[in-house]
């Protein structure tokens, strides 16, 4: 996260943005699965799905970064 941020900082906008609005999007179905759930909302198929949008982002995230190393 602090290799991340120190980018973000660095060189703002383009993979900076793109990072940021891909990892509130994954954030913001994480939670309100988390939200449902402590509501006794039956959420057990979301897990497989939010599993995998969890492994989607950290490679399509990882990717840039890498490029930058």
């Amino acid at each position: 996260m602090v290799i991340i941020l120190w980018i973000a900082v660095k060189y703002p906008g383009g993979h900076s943005t793109f990072i940021g609005v891909f990892n509130i999007f994954v954030h913001s179905i994480m939670y309100t699965h988390y939200l449902l759930s402590s509501m006794k909302i039956d959420t057990k198929s979301w897990k497989k799905h939010i599993t995998q949008l969890q492994m989607l982002q950290f490679f399509i995230l990882a990717y840039p970064i890498f490029q930058l190393l």
